[in-house]
């Protein structure tokens, strides 16, 4: 049992990470792909609607995203948050992190460029606006997106049932 399976939560989509399989095994994917979760009510991991990348024990580690934060400060020039941690929270060991970062790199991400963790969240946030825009409109600013989402889908039939 994952612990996201200790709330209410829904597989909304998946990303793309070219991961070493070895280390996080998941048989259920033809492609190297992680869950992205909605949470369906608020939990120890974050508040109703707030986005859960990974499943934690057994699985990829988790990423929280705080959706009302993230996505107002991805997407209006207006809105500051002091502490990234209100936007969003890694659950990552050193050895786990290097490992989904060097699946990334294979998909556009660039340390010297931007870190991991705004790199995905912006990559969410294109996804949550092209696929789920009426669940989050009321937090989308007007600010041109610097990432398209692309390495985020929908999960067909078969993988939401095996998630």
């Amino acid at each position: 049992m994952s612990e996201i399976d200790g709330c209410k939560h829904k597989c909304i989509g998946l990303i793309k990470c070219d991961f070493d399989r070895a280390y996080f095994p998941n048989p259920a994917h033809k492609e190297t792909m992680i869950p992205i979760y909605k949470l369906m009510e608020a939990s120890d991991f974050g508040e109703n609607g707030d986005i859960i990348i990974g499943d934690g024990s057994g699985g990829v580690p988790m990423f929280r995203l705080s959706t009302s934060k993230i996505i107002r400060f991805i997407s209006s020039s207006d809105f500051n948050v002091d502490d990234t941690e209100d936007m969003f929270k890694t659950y990552w060991s050193a050895t786990a992190a290097y490992v989904l970062c060097d699946g990334f790199k294979k998909f556009g991400w660039d340390y010297r460029v931007i870190n991991i963790e705004m790199w995905i969240s912006t990559h969410i946030v294109a996804f949550l606006k092209r696929e789920y825009f009426e669940d989050y409109k009321d937090h989308f600013g007007d600010e041109k997106l610097d990432y398209d989402g692309s390495i985020c889908r929908i999960p067909n039939d078969d993988e939401e049932l095996s998630l």
